[in-house]
């Protein structure tokens, strides 16, 4: 869903410039205090892309045929399991390298150390920075909070409830389904065949009454109306986002502003 929030945020390109500034800018602090830099952000992303049409970590399964496999585990749990997982145990030299990289808890809210410094170079990491970041979330929690009250949600919602209960099951909304077969499982966890029934019921009504299309119209239209009450507050994010772009495309040509 394309949000009308999005526009006081970087774009992912943007983030790219960013994260390639940091990773020069953590680069040469590290290298400053001794310890050979390890880049954190602009290394290629070896995950799979998450298709977000599956599953919803706030409504749960979405697609019929993905429940079938997976009940109310993300799918992408089964691709990733615990035990997959290599932990390799803590040196002193790492514990060095990870305090010199972020501090420790005691800094402060943003962290510490060299990756502190490099936001602040880019302006990210101060009260102003926070306090805008902020002002525009509670806005957009507060309008998404209203959507899901509009009585098209409210009502969609019943609607899924009773075909749910056509078929056996009685749920008065698709989180109480959800935490009833989340309570027990873990990520190692493999669905039961009651689970997996339930999960491509649940899954078949909010397509059955449009759930989740009348849950996305119903944000679109409440989180414009917030953009648009609010605008010299997202307009002052997104101002203070295109200021930190040119400081790290500043960084990566050389010239520093």
């Amino acid at each position: 869903m394309v949000s009308p929030f999005d526009a006081a945020y970087i774009t992912s390109e943007q983030q790219d410039v960013i994260d390639s500034a940091l990773d020069v800018l953590q680069g040469a602090c590290m290298t400053a205090a001794g310890f050979v830099y390890q880049p954190e952000y602009s290394q290629p992303d070896s995950t799979s892309p998450v298709d977000l049409s599956l599953w919803s970590g706030d409504w749960g399964p979405l697609d019929p045929v993905s429940a079938a496999q997976h009940g109310y585990q993300a799918p992408w749990w089964s691709e990733d399991k615990l035990q997959n997982i290599e932990v390799t145990p803590e040196t002193d030299a790492d514990r060095a390298y990870i305090n010199a990289l972020d501090g420790s808890a005691s800094d402060g809210p943003f962290g510490g150390g060299c990756s502190l410094k490099a936001e602040q170079q880019l302006g990210m990491a101060d009260s102003a920075w926070l306090a805008a970041w902020n002002a525009v979330d509670d806005i957009r929690q507060q309008a998404d909070a209203d959507a899901l009250n509009d009585s098209q949600v409210t009502g969609a919602v019943r609607s899924w409830s009773t075909c749910m209960a056509q078929q056996g099951f009685t749920y008065q909304t698709p989180q109480a389904a959800m935490s009833a077969w989340q309570q027990t499982a873990t990520i190692q966890s493999t669905p039961s065949q009651a689970e997996l029934t339930t999960a491509v019921a649940d899954a078949q009504c909010k397509v059955t009454v449009n759930l989740m299309s009348t849950i996305s119209q119903a944000t679109i239209e409440y989180e414009q109306n917030a953009v648009t009450n609010n605008l010299p507050t997202v307009q002052h994010l997104q101002q203070l986002g295109m200021a930190a772009v040119a400081k790290a495309e500043a960084v990566m040509t050389g010239q520093p502003k």
